[in-house]
Parts: C-alpha cells; structure tokens; sequence
C-alpha cells in the first residue's frame, strides 16, 4: 500500500518511495499507455500497476511522451508541433503522438489544412462524413480540389476512417502542392497503378526516397502510412 498516493481513495499514482515497482514487470505489446493515458514502459520495463510513474514527468524535447531523443521521426514530429500542423493524438491531454499508427483519410485531411493554410468549407460534398470530427477539413480539402473522393465514378463518400497508402498520399500531395510532372521510371513496383503519375511528381520533388534503403527502387504504393512516416513527408513537402 506505501507504494500508492492514496489506494482507499482509488489513487494509484505511484509515490517516490516506490522504487522496488519501478521497471518490475515485463512490458505488454498490448498496454502502450497507463491510466492517465501516459506512454508506458518509460525504462527497461512497465512499472507495477496502473500508472507508469516517470511518464508523467517533463516531456521530452519533440513534447510528445512516445518519440522520445533518437527517435527515427523525432525532427520531423518536432517541427511538425512547432507549425502547429499537429497537436497529438490523445486529446485532451495530447502528450502522444503515435508515430506507428496509421495516417487515416480525416487525419490526413487535418494535417493538408493547416499545413496549406486552407479556408474553411461548410459545404456538402460527401455523404459519409456527418460524424467526424474533421468533417470541415476534409470539405475544405474538396473544395480546394485536393481531394475527389474514394468510390470513383461517384466520388459522394470519402471513406474517413480508412488508412491512408502511400499511393494515396502520393495524389494527396501531388495535388496539394500542384507538384510538376516527373519521370515515371523511378520506382520498379509502380507501372500501372493509378497513382504513378503522383508518384513520379513526387521523387521528382525529392518528398520521397523510396521504401526500401538503400537501394530505393521501390515505392510500395499500396503500403498504409504511419503518422511517423507522414511527419517526414510533410516536413520534406514544405521544405
């Protein structure tokens, strides 16, 4: 009990006199917050019980618990919080980002608007939409002619939950950014995907590299993208 702030009262903040709890239990692939939705294991272990007891310190340098120092997108999540493009993925609190989930098509949309800087549309485009919170992003995406829709020849829904695929980022940013035409030799698994001509504009404009380092011969279009992963393309886009 001397482990816990007040455990009659259901505070089960650990206390500072806690340190045999600290890093005590293995870490589970399927808890990745505590009770106060903090990032957990901070260490080489999770911390016994509900509350991961150093997660709820200073954040780290990008401000988001879960891209700590080294990170492989911590530059790219930094300035994308800097530019105010991104606000975290837990609101309210919002000290995560989740770099390893999928970009979704709503989020997507958020992340072009403030990115672009785009006017606000109240009009009706998409049938499927109602409910979401980015509904206003995405209908300012259609009007700006970024976005036409996900069930073509129809294009009235726009699918907002579905996960964004690099193919799909492709023509978001292609036409977001009105890129110019590119080479459409550049990468070997995209020759008749509806998407190579974005593509192409897309290594021509150096945003992307390819997925498979060092030999970058390959886009893999049809692969979903993280939040990780988007941070770096908006970062090299606005670039």
């Amino acid at each position: 009990p001397s482990w816990f702030a007040d455990p009659p009262g259901a505070d089960l903040h650990l206390t500072t006199s806690a340190i045999d709890a600290i890093d005590a239990v293995p870490t589970s692939t399927w808890v990745s917050d505590d009770f106060d939705g903090h990032f957990r294991p901070v260490g080489d272990g999770a911390d016994v019980g509900a509350d991961e007891f150093a997660s709820s310190g200073s954040l780290p340098p990008s401000g988001f618990r879960d891209v700590p120092p080294g990170h492989l997108f911590e530059g790219d999540i930094t300035w994308l919080a800097a530019a105010g493009i991104t606000k975290g993925c837990n609101p309210p609190g919002n000290d995560l980002y989740c770099p390893d989930s999928a970009v979704t098509r709503e989020q997507m949309a958020t992340f072009l608007v403030r990115a672009l800087d785009l006017a606000p549309a109240n009009e009706t485009t998409f049938i499927d939409i109602a409910g979401s919170v980015h509904r206003s992003d995405i209908e300012a995406l259609a009007a700006a002619g970024v976005t036409r829709g996900c069930n073509p020849p129809a294009n009235d829904r726009y699918c907002p939950a579905a996960p964004v695929t690099r193919g799909t980022m492709a023509a978001f940013l292609s036409r977001a950014l009105d890129l110019p035409e590119g080479p459409t030799d550049v990468f070997v698994d995209d020759d008749g995907s509806i998407f190579e001509n974005d593509i192409a504009r897309l290594a021509a404009a150096q945003i992307t590299r390819g997925c498979n380092p060092p030999i970058n011969d390959r886009f893999c279009p049809d692969q979903v993208v993280t939040r990780g992963q988007m941070a770096a393309f908006l970062r090299r886009a606005a670039g």
